[in-house]
């Protein structure tokens, strides 16, 4: 019996030593800091073309166009997202109808019944107008100077607008003098699409 109690007693301190081990392990200095929350927010890229968003902006709509007119037209680029972006054309679609041949056309020597050819005669120059004038001045950017019947099927201008900042694209047309060719044209039609696109780079 006496056995008994000294071997419960060993036991009891065993236990005893062991849970004061144990809380002697956890007693070391420690701290702790949360980082909770953490989200992420896309920036947003958005571009509209004279405050119009979304919708199709014609604006050329020229009628008894003729030798000697000169006709211009502007757009403005604006960029109304929170990071900036990159102004490019990603594609210029031109087509010219013949509308029927007239005398004067045929007389001239136009014997295309369904190709046009006022763009092979109209000159257009498309230009980023940094001053806002309407007119090519110093500084500004020339983007094409030629007949509308060559225009490149895109522009890679990489031309920067900030969040918030917008820029002005003006074609101006110039339907010189050609003699008797400028009777080929006469009646005839010619259609520019434009698609304006603007991109994040990846290096910004």
């Amino acid at each position: 019996m006496r056995n008994a109690r000294k071997i419960t007693l060993i036991l009891v301190v065993v236990v005893m030593v062991i849970g004061t081990m144990a809380m002697g392990a956890l007693s070391y200095f420690s701290d702790t800091e949360t980082s909770a929350g953490n989200t992420f927010t896309a920036a947003r890229l958005d571009m509209t073309i004279d405050g119009q968003n979304g919708v199709n902006v014609q604006k050329f709509n020229i009628e008894r166009f003729s030798p000697g007119s000169q006709p211009k037209k502007s757009w403005t680029i604006a960029n109304i997202g929170d990071i900036k972006g990159y102004f490019g054309i990603s594609s210029v679609i031109v087509q010219n109808l013949e509308n029927a041949l007239t005398e004067p056309e045929e007389e001239a020597g136009d014997v295309t019944a369904d190709i046009g050819e006022l763009g092979d005669l109209v000159n257009i120059r498309l230009f980023i107008d940094y001053g806002k004038d309407g007119w090519v001045s110093t500084g500004d950017k020339t983007i094409y100077n030629g007949k509308i019947s060559n225009l490149p099927s895109s522009f890679d201008l990489d031309e920067e607008i900030s969040a918030g900042g917008d820029i002005a694209i003006v074609a101006l047309f110039d339907w010189w003098n050609n003699g008797d060719l400028d009777n080929t044209a006469q009646s005839d039609t010619c259609n520019i699409d434009f698609t304006f696109r603007l991109t994040q780079r990846t290096d910004q």
